[in-house]
């Protein structure tokens, strides 16, 4: 099947120079069980003993480093490939913001803000808006109800606020200052 050229050496019937495993892993500076796990991770072996030399050269080097790690050549061209990745999302997504597929953060923000600040003055004067109603039935209750009322609704809005400032939190934003004139608020 092959000849034998000494006793670490031999030729394949197809003309390729095979090596023992114990003098590939010799000429690669690395021990046996070493080797071992190449064969594990996929180097190719030509049988029990013997390696293809060339084979494992070129399996060797095509996407590993000399310390048995990703090659330098290699980190650069997977690093490249993430850099176009991500600047292909980028022009994506701008042009989805450009054909009014997306909206953007600032808008958002701008819209919601403006939505929960009316929430927030509807739901503080439905204390007042009880109280009123009650007042012409039940006259000695009517102010305790409005303070009650109150009380729990300031208390959601101020869990709502500091839920606010976590998302803000998440989202980078919590260091943006403040654009035109600050809101009045109510009293």
């Amino acid at each position: 099947m092959a000849d034998t050229v000494n006793a670490w050496a031999k030729l394949s019937t197809d003309g390729r120079v095979l090596l023992s495993s114990s003098q590939t892993a010799h000429v690669f500076n690395v021990s046996g069980e070493t080797l071992a796990k190449w064969a594990k991770r996929g180097c190719p072996k030509e049988c029990r003993g013997w390696d293809d030399i060339q084979a494992v050269i070129a399996w060797r080097y095509a996407g590993e480093g000399a310390d048995g790690g990703v090659s330098i050549m290699a980190e650069k061209l997977d690093a490249d490939k993430r850099l176009k990745l991500a600047r292909a999302a980028l022009v994506e997504q701008e042009l989805q913001l450009k054909r009014g597929q997306l909206l953007s953060a600032v808008l958002v923000e701008k819209e919601l803000t403006e939505i929960f600040d009316n929430l927030k003055a509807s739901l503080i004067t439905v204390g007042d808006h009880i109280m009123s109603e009650m007042y012409s039935q039940y006259p000695e209750m009517a102010p305790q109800v409005r303070r009650l009322i109150d009380g729990y609704i300031r208390a959601a809005l101020k869990e709502a606020a500091d839920n606010r400032g976590k998302l803000r939190e998440r989202t980078g934003r919590l260091n943006k200052n403040p654009v035109g004139r600050p809101r009045k608020r109510p009293k």
